[in-house]
């Protein structure tokens, strides 16, 4: 049990003995500020070769790296280098004629109200081998119509994060993978993040394990196969980079104190627009900003994102106000870790830390 009256060994246990029932496999971290509340690692990271996930085990991170996009974004705008009203075409010329580009604006795709929609796809799955550079995602969108006029409605989308990574590296000069591990990963002391091709011999990365190549029906009947030809080669600027618990704390830290973003951009990108679909059996609220997700609970509104694909389930949230950082890693699909998730979040997202004394936790 904590200092600050909570006790997480019933997740602690839950995630032992999902773990020993092959449907989870993963690193649970809560701290306050540079207090670390609970951190618990459970199941094995290679389960043939019964390699143990550890605390620092790396993870892809689906969705929850867009949160590197979304920094490098603003620290661009910081720099009056780019605007959240420029138009799309502004940074990609080449693309003038595409019918609805030019509408496009930055702030449309930061939060999610541009029209573009998904790669995932059987292009993308014959392509996924030799998608390496932003650049190379555009032939699975680029002639695809908007779904919708920019600005009209809110529809996720990682098209429009892939579009952000471009603008950033139109901007910055830099290829967008340098430059995130120049201004996001290095001044947050992330040493083992970064972007890594599926054929690198990346050492410590746990391998998800997923029922999505398999019929429904296999679920509970048969063993969960490796995501190795579902997930992407490399990962991109709409997801999939790697990261560990202990990164995605110092990241945490690192935004929160101010030396990845200002303030006041911070403020402005977490404010909400629009209302998030809500997943089967949520009982939380969860609203877009500018690239951040908000969740409403009773004390705060913690905020930052969260990631789902075969074989990875991960989220990032923290509260600038409390200093609550909350993070979760797992190498099985969003199904599998549903029970060690909620067991999680039902303790830290709805306790009033405000009113906790400011003690050191063991």
């Amino acid at each position: 049990m904590s200092d600050f009256g909570l006790d997480f060994r019933p997740v602690a246990d839950l995630m032992q003995v999902e773990a020993l029932a092959g449907r989870f496999a993963g690193v649970a971290l809560v701290a306050r500020g540079d207090q670390v509340l609970f951190e618990h690692a459970a199941g094995d990271a290679l389960r043939w070769a019964k390699l143990p996930i550890l605390r620092n085990t790396r993870f892809q991170l689906a969705s929850t790296g867009k949160l590197f996009t979304v920094v490098a974004i603003g620290q661009l705008i910081e720099q009056g280098r780019v605007a959240l009203d420029d138009a799309l075409t502004h940074w990609l010329p080449e693309h003038t004629a595409r019918a609805g580009w030019a509408k496009v604006t930055v702030r449309h795709l930061l939060a999610h109200t541009s029209g573009f929609g998904s790669y995932w796809g059987a292009e993308f799955a014959l392509r996924r081998t030799s998608l390496k550079s932003v650049q190379d995602y555009f032939a699975l969108f680029q002639d695809t119509p908007l779904a919708f006029e920019p600005g009209s409605r809110f529809e996720y989308s990682n098209v429009a994060f892939i579009l952000l990574g471009a603008i950033v590296e139109q901007a910055s000069g830099q290829d967008y993978f340098a430059y995130v591990q120049q201004h996001v990963f290095d001044p947050a002391g992330m040493v083992d993040s970064g972007f890594f091709e599926a054929d690198e011999d990346t050492p410590n990365l746990a391998v998800g394990y997923t029922f999505r190549t398999l019929p429904d029906s296999a679920r509970g009947q048969l063993s969960a196969r490796t995501h190795t030809q579902l997930k992407p080669f490399k990962g991109n600027p709409a997801g999939d980079s790697v990261s560990t618990a202990p990164d995605l704390l110092r990241f945490a830290q690192a935004l929160m104190a101010g030396r990845l973003l200002q303030r006041s951009t911070f403020d402005l990108f977490r404010q909400p627009i629009n209302v998030m679909p809500a997943p089967p059996g949520a009982k939380t609220l969860q609203r877009m900003g500018l690239g951040l997700i908000t969740i409403d609970s009773t004390h705060g509104h913690p905020v930052g994102h969260n990631g789902g694909a075969a074989g990875t389930t991960t989220s990032l949230f923290m509260d600038p106000d409390s200093g609550l950082i909350a993070v979760l890693l797992a190498a099985v699909d969003q199904e599998e870790c549903t029970p060690v998730s909620r067991a999680l979040t039902a303790i830290w997202l709805h306790h009033d830390f405000n009113q906790s004394p400011n003690t050191k936790s063991r």
